[in-house]
Order: structure tokens, then C-alpha cells, then sequence
């Protein structure tokens, strides 16, 4: 079995370069498309062209302005625009023509206003534009509510198969796991409770729109905490948080609680800096992909 060993180590070195980002990209791109073309996803032509190329023309204009990643190739840069305009596509539906200018805009612009000591962005971009956007927009301009495609079988089994190569390559398994001990937990809990506790904190979790959130949002690699026993906690925590929402009646309590765990997690950062210290076998290629000297003395 010894000649097996290299080939071994030669495809696992090839694996571990994989970035989890291209699952990202391919699962958003892929299934707007299905959206659009076999449920109808209400999205006009406008609004699709104007996210990618705000989206794009951002990316590239504060890239270039900040240096944020002196080292990230331009194709690398508008790879990542493409991805957050084509979520946000997908998770905000609006009637205002212009808004997903104003979102993409946001978006991109937040990983380069808010960040931390170590040059990295704070906030999960998408979930940042969505919350901002829940604040500023009235009800009939944003909404959020899950389109057709987000309650069919395929969409939902879709999102999952790109977010599990998602989250294995991007090392992020840990807080999807946390995110879902969480809520099953906690659905048992209030099962004792009430007869429709469980299926109450379960069931909103198990669409398309639910499964984005639980495989691509949460796991943001930057934004979450370095170690699997901490981003176990943190998947945990934004359940918890979720639920609490849910039950007290707060409006899209996923993404308002994803933003209460991602501001208290860098609030405790700043007195406990290595939470987002990540040990060496957990370093991906999205971390190293144009990253500074500065940065990658903090992974």
C-alpha cells in the first residue's frame, strides 16, 4: 500500500487548494438561473444587469482605492462581485427598479468601510446590505419573503449540494453544524411546551432560502471566529439569537440575527483578539487568495 501513499498526499495538496468560494459562485449562479427560467423568480432585465455591474464597477474602484488586497488578481475581485450581486438577487425581491444598485453598492462597499484591526471586513456583505436595507426601504420597496423557488425539492437540494463543498473546503462545517444542533435543540424544547413548538422553530429553516443562509451565509470564513469550537458556538449562538427573534415576532430574525452575533463577536474580539485567530490547518485559500503581509501574520 506504500505506493498509494503519495498519490494520496499529491490529491489531498490538490483538494486543500481548492477555494470554497466556487461553490458559492456556482451555487448562486446556477440557481438564479433555474429561478428565472422554471419559477418565474420576478426579476427584470434592469435590475439583473444593473447588481452585476454595480456590483463589479465597485469591487474595482474601491480595490484599487483602498488596496485592501494587494496581492488579489482583477479576475479574483470581480469573481467576488459576481457572487454578492447573485445573492442578493436571490434573497431580496423589490419593485423598486434602482434598488439593487443601492444594495450591490452596499454590499461590496461594507468589506471595505468596516473592518477589523487586521484589514479584514467585519460583516457578512450580503447579510449587512440586507439589514441596512431592511432599515432605510419600506415594506412594498424591500422585501424578503421567499420566492416560488425557494419551496420546490430541487432548488433546495441544490443549494445544499454546492453549500456542502462550500463548507468542507472552506473549513467552515463547524458553525453550519453549531446552526443546525441549534435548532433542532431548540424545536425539541419548545415541543415540550407546545404541540407545534418544534415544527414552529424547524420548519422555516428547510427551504432554498433557509439552506442559503444555513450553507453560505453564516460561513463567511472571514467573518467568522478562527477555531471549529469556536465557529461551532457561533453557528449555535445565531440559532439561539434566531429563535428568540422568531418567537418575539421581529421580522427576517435570520438575517437581524446574524448581524447581533457577527457585532458581538467582533465586540469580544476586541478584548480577546485571537477568536479570529485560525489554527494553520484551518487557513484556506479564500484567507491566503490577495491577502497582505499584514493579513496573512494574522491567520
Amino acid at each position: 500500500m506504500d505506493f498509494l501513499k503519495p498519490r494520496l498526499q499529491a490529491l489531498l495538496a490538490l483538494l486543500q487548494r481548492i477555494d470554497g468560494r466556487y461553490f458559492l459562485f456556482g451555487s448562486h449562479l446556477t440557481l438564479f438561473y433555474v429561478a428565472v427560467t422554471q419559477y418565474g423568480l420576478p426579476r427584470t432585465q434592469f435590475q439583473i444587469v444593473s447588481a452585476y455591474v454595480t456590483a463589479v464597477v465597485t469591487e474595482i474602484v474601491l480595490h484599487y482605492w483602498t488596496r485592501k488586497y494587494p496581492n488579489a488578481s482583477l479576475g479574483d475581485r470581480i469573481f467576488s462581485a459576481f457572487s454578492e450581486a447573485a445573492g442578493l438577487l436571490l434573497l431580496v425581491r423589490s419593485g423598486l427598479p434602482e434598488y439593487y444598485i443601492f444594495g450591490c453598492f452596499l454590499t461590496v462597499a461594507s468589506k471595505y468601510v468596516f473592518v477589523r484591526p487586521d484589514g479584514v471586513h467585519i460583516f457578512n456583505p450580503t447579510n449587512f446590505a440586507i439589514v441596512v436595507g431592511l432599515a432605510v426601504f419600506p415594506n412594498h420597496y424591500f422585501q424578503l419573503f421567499a420566492d416560488e423557488y425557494s419551496i420546490q425539492n430541487y432548488p433546495i437540494f441544490h443549494v445544499m449540494a454546492f453549500g456542502l463543498g462550500a463548507i468542507i473546503f472552506g473549513r467552515v462545517w463547524a458553525v453550519t453544524l453549531g446552526w443546525f444542533v441549534g435548532i433542532l435543540s431548540l424545536g425539541g424544547i419548545m415541543q415540550l411546551f407546545h404541540d407545534t413548538g418544534f415544527r414552529h422553530v424547524v420548519y422555516p429553516e428547510l427551504g432554498a432560502f433557509a439552506m442559503i443562509f444555513a450553507f453560505l451565509m453564516i460561513t463567511d470564513p472571514r467573518t467568522t471566529p478562527g477555531s471549529h469550537r469556536l465557529r461551532f458556538i457561533f453557528g449555535l449562538s445565531v440559532a439561539v439569537v434566531v429563535t428568540v427573534l422568531r418567537q418575539n415576532h421581529v421580522a427576517f430574525p435570520n438575517f437581524v440575527g446574524l448581524f447581533i452575533v457577527t457585532c458581538t463577536t467582533y465586540a469580544l474580539s476586541l478584548r480577546w483578539p485571537w477568536i479570529y485567530k485560525k489554527p494553520q490547518g484551518l487557513v484556506t485559500q479564500t484567507d491566503l487568495r490577495g491577502a497582505s503581509a499584514v493579513q496573512r501574520a494574522t491567520l
